[in-house]
């Protein structure tokens, strides 16, 4: 086999391989946010939601008082 003809195989190999690669990933525009321009940005989007998240309703968990808007239940409550 000449070089010519191994080359054109390994370039053949690693273009199926990346082709699988980008299968594997997706494409951004599948994704379920509003920056679809990175992974990165995408990925930050995402963290911020899930910060706020935790940083909403301050409420501080007391399971021995009454309910108030002030506080809430925890999963342990007997």
């Amino acid at each position: 086999m000449k070089l010519t003809e191994r080359i054109n195989l390994l370039a053949d190999k690693i273009g199926e391989i990346l082709k699988g690669i980008k299968a594997d990933i997706g494409h951004k525009s599948a994704l379920q946010t509003h920056d679809k321009e990175s992974v990165v940005g995408a990925v930050n989007e995402l963290k911020g939601r899930i910060d706020s998240i935790g940083a909403g309703g301050n409420a501080a968990i007391d399971d021995y008082s009454p309910v108030s808007a002030a506080t809430v239940y925890s999963s342990q409550k007997n």
